[in-house]
């Protein structure tokens, strides 16, 4: 692993092959910045308005592929990703 990738662009295609990513795409006039891990501040190890639903946790390779539905009454807060 190099480090974080921080690739910003209007458009993004991801082709899967056989269940695994085969190609990307990122256009147009992609701007990206890949910073080494020592460098990454402590905001940056984290990924940002993330929420971990322990039951739809995957427990195989096979479970990425399950459908499964948000239970209870959860409200996931987001900061508005439009703002930099």
């Amino acid at each position: 692993m190099l480090g974080l990738n921080s690739t910003q662009s209007g458009f993004l295609t991801l082709w899967m092959k056989e269940r695994k990513m085969d190609k990307l795409k990122i256009w147009t006039k992609p701007q990206g910045l890949i910073t080494p891990i020592p460098d990454l501040k402590p905001e940056q190890k984290t990924l940002r308005d993330f929420q971990w639903f322990d039951y739809i946790r995957p427990l195989n390779k096979d479970d990425i592929f399950r459908v499964v539905k948000r239970q209870g009454p959860e409200q996931v807060k987001r900061s508005n990703k439009f703002v930099h």
